[in-house]
């Protein structure tokens, strides 16, 4: 299908639970305050979002992996306040948009374990998680003109276990803000 609107909750317990959105134009839009979960007790709950344009959250909650594909578009936060936008203790994010992983005035708000991603031609990267946060170790790389890439927490440290990379043509910033002190990371720029 080349549009999906989630007007209604989607939980399973356990499990994978995608939805995909083809063709260039394809998006997917979430209703303010509904959720898709996947949750078993295990740990291996999983949700999978893919657009070939933007894609707008509400609430994801997994107990093992999200991924959120946006091959040419925006992901951007639809949910009203600052609740988190994707959640689990024990969630690894994986995130791929083309123009943009939130914004510098709305944040995508997390309360995961770990995240990985990319952001390819335009717009930057923008996380506010919760609590402690991990940097996978396959990374965070921003290539979008803007080149932002921003991560703070509320109330934890953030962990680099891979590099940060940031390329475009503006290259403007990147900042790690924590509410604890960060030992060391690497920011290359391309």
């Amino acid at each position: 299908c080349s549009s999906d609107l989630v007007q209604q909750n989607i939980s399973t317990p356990g499990g994978l639970i995608t939805l995909e959105a083809n063709g260039a134009s394809g998006t997917i839009a979430m209703t303010d305050g509904r959720t898709i979960s996947s949750v078993d007790g295990s740990d291996t709950g999983s949700v999978v979002l893919e657009a070939g344009s933007n894609i707008s959250l509400s609430q994801i909650e997994a107990d093992g992996t999200v991924e959120i594909t946006s091959t040419s578009g925006t992901v951007s936060d639809n949910l009203t306040g600052e609740t988190a936008n994707i959640f689990g203790d024990t969630t690894a994010l994986t995130f791929s948009s083309g123009a943009g992983f939130g914004t510098s005035g709305d944040e995508i708000d997390t309360t995961v374990a770990s995240i990985t991603g990319t952001n390819s031609t335009s717009g930057g990267i923008y996380v506010e998680e919760s609590d402690a946060l991990t940097i996978h170790s396959d990374g965070i790389t921003s290539n979008g003109t803007d080149g932002t890439t921003q991560i703070k927490t509320a109330d934890g440290g953030i962990t680099i276990s891979g590099s940060i990379s940031v390329g475009g043509t503006d290259r403007k910033s990147t900042r790690l803000n924590s509410s604890h002190q960060i030992i060391s990371y690497a920011v290359f720029c391309l």
